[in-house]
């Protein structure tokens, strides 16, 4: 049989049952096997809707938690931006107490 054979008996298979005309017994095994395939399609469909469903709500979760570590991390990049300037400042301090000293020898402890 070829295709498009078999394409042209579910058509007359579709077309009898909109009908609802009484179909022969190979039309009721044509029908049925489309409606078996229909069913079977339409199940491997759900599953993939329920899986993309799963996969989009992985990915908003993984955007979500992207996006608290993004915060975190700039989190981390102001406080070592704030550490690095209180350094600086202090070795900018320290470095003009040691040329103080460097200068005036006398203030140093005598030991």
């Amino acid at each position: 049989m070829m295709l498009e054979d078999l394409i042209q008996q579910l058509t007359r298979v579709i077309e009898k049952l909109i009908k609802g005309e009484e179909l022969t017994e190979d039309e009721r095994l044509f029908a049925v096997a489309l409606f078996e395939a229909v069913i079977n399609h339409m199940k491997d469909y759900d599953n993939c809707v329920n899986k993309l469903s799963e996969i989009t709500k992985k990915a908003n979760e993984c955007e979500n938690m992207f996006k608290e570590v993004d915060q975190k991390f700039k989190e981390l990049k102001d406080y070592v931006d704030q550490s690095e300037n209180k350094i600086r400042e202090k070795l900018r301090e320290l470095d003009n107490l040691i040329k103080i000293l460097q200068a005036n020898p006398r203030l140093l402890p005598k030991n």
